[in-house]
């Protein structure tokens, strides 16, 4: 994640900064909002085929520059768009006092944060909190930011920090699952 975002869940806000994570499980009133001029996350949405709903209430979009947002260009919230695809999604919306100020809770990251035992628990990881386990022939510091007991053994995320090996080799190996992986950083 680049730039800085406010995640309330089950009306607790907490500021995400970069590498900070959320987890928010199913039916859990959550909702977000940037901070920064621009932000940049990645989402992970289950089950698969939610992203229709972001697809329903939003327009093709092709910028003209390589340049996300013009600074001076305001973003109007889909209202209708968004109140036609809440029903067919399982979405309720509920109403917030958004001129009321926020008072996230600053000093969040200081805490010693870990996953919780359950899959019906929010939670958030401050960035490098959790737990971290060294994988010797991957060369890989290895930390999980969900595994199968935070979500009801639907999929599992780690965060995975690798150095170049001296020689240039490479691991191979196969699953019978799925796997994602998204370049935050290097090459």
């Amino acid at each position: 994640m680049t730039g800085l975002m406010t995640v309330w869940a089950d009306g607790v806000p907490k500021d995400l900064g970069e590498g900070d994570f959320a987890m928010v499980p199913a039916y859990h009133n959550h909702t977000y909002q940037f901070i920064a001029q621009e932000t940049e996350f990645l989402g992970l949405v289950q089950p698969a085929g939610f992203d229709d709903f972001f697809a329903n209430v939003s327009n093709p979009w092709a910028p003209k520059y390589n340049v996300p947002f013009p600074p001076d260009q305001g973003i109007a919230f889909p209202g209708q768009k968004f109140q036609a695809a809440v029903k067919a999604y399982d979405i309720n919306q509920i109403s917030a006092n958004w001129s009321e100020p926020v008072i996230s809770q600053h000093g969040w990251h200081s805490g010693n944060v870990s996953l919780p035992n359950d899959s019906k628990t929010p939670y958030f990881l401050p960035n490098g909190a959790g737990p971290h386990y060294w994988h010797e022939a991957a060369g890989a510091v290895i930390s999980p930011l969900a595994t199968p007991v935070q979500t009801d053994g639907n999929f599992t995320i780690a965060h995975v920090t690798l150095r170049k090996s001296q020689n240039n080799s490479t691991s191979t190996w196969t699953s019978a699952d799925h796997q994602f992986l998204y370049g935050m950083r290097g090459e």
